[in-house]
C-alpha cells in the first residue's frame, strides 16, 4: 500500500486523471486501473502475486500459460527485458540475471516445446539469453486474443544482426546461435512463422 500511495502522490503532480479523482472523490480510493497506470512496470509481478488464485489463473491463461506460477516468473523476466530495452542497454551477448526454465505442460500448445528441451542451443546459459526471453514474449503475444505480428518483426530484426567481428579464437564475437541462445534453424520453427 505504501508503494501504491507513493505512486499516486507522485502521479498527482503530472497526471490529470489522478489529480481529478483526488479532488472530486477525496474519500474514495483511486480505482485500480488508475493506480496501475501510475505504478512502474517493475511493480507488475508484485501485483500479479497479490491476485486471487482464480483471477491470476485467468490472466495467465489469457497469455497461454496453464498456471499462474510459471507466468509470474515470466512477468519478472519481462521486467528485466523491458529494463534493458528502456535503458538502451546491449541485448546481444547478454546473460540476463534471471534464468527461465519452462516445461512443456506449463503452456498451451507446443510453440515453446523446443525451449523446454535440454540442449536446445549451443549458447552457454541458454535460459538467460535473449532467445528464450524473446521466444516467451512472442508466445505470450501470439496467445493473447488481441493477436500480433511482433514475432515476425523480431524475426526480421534478429536476422539483420550480422556483425563480422571475430574473436582471437576465430569465432564470431556476435552470434545468434553461439552467444544469444538461438537454436539452429530457429526461424523455421512454428513460433516464428506467420500464423
Amino acid at each position: 500500500m505504501r508503494t501504491c500511495d507513493a505512486a499516486i502522490r507522485e502521479a498527482a503532480e503530472d497526471e490529470d486523471f489522478i489529480a481529478h479523482h483526488l479532488r472530486k472523490y477525496p474519500l474514495q480510493p483511486v480505482p485500480i486501473w488508475a493506480v496501475t497506470e501510475a505504478l512502474s512496470f517493475g511493480k507488475l509481478p508484485f501485483l500479479f502475486e497479490l491476485m486471487k488464485a482464480e483471477d491470476a489463473r485467468e490472466v495467465a491463461r489469457a497469455f497461454g500459460f496453464e498456471h499462474p506460477r510459471p507466468f509470474g516468473a515470466v512477468l519478472r523476466m519481462m521486467v528485466d527485458l523491458r529494463n534493458v530495452c528502456a535503458h538502451g542497454s546491449r541485448l546481444f551477448n547478454r546473460a540476463f540475471k534471471r534464468p527461465l526454465s519452462l516445461k512443456g505442460h506449463e503452456t498451451a500448445g507446443d510453440l515453446l516445446n523446443h525451449v523446454a528441451e535440454q540442449g536446445f542451443t549451443a549458447s552457454p546459459k541458454p535460459n538467460q539469453r535473449l532467445y528464450i526471453y524473446a521466444a516467451v514474449l512472442a508466445f505470450m503475444l501470439r496467445s493473447h486474443v488481441a493477436g500480433t505480428n511482433w514475432h515476425m518483426t523480431f524475426k526480421t530484426q534478429a536476422k539483420k544482426l550480422n556483425i563480422d567481428l571475430l574473436a582471437p579464437d576465430g569465432f564470431p564475437v556476435v552470434s545468434r546461435e553461439r552467444n544469444m541462445g538461438f537454436p539452429d534453424y530457429w526461424e523455421q520453427l512454428p513460433l516464428w512463422t506467420a500464423s
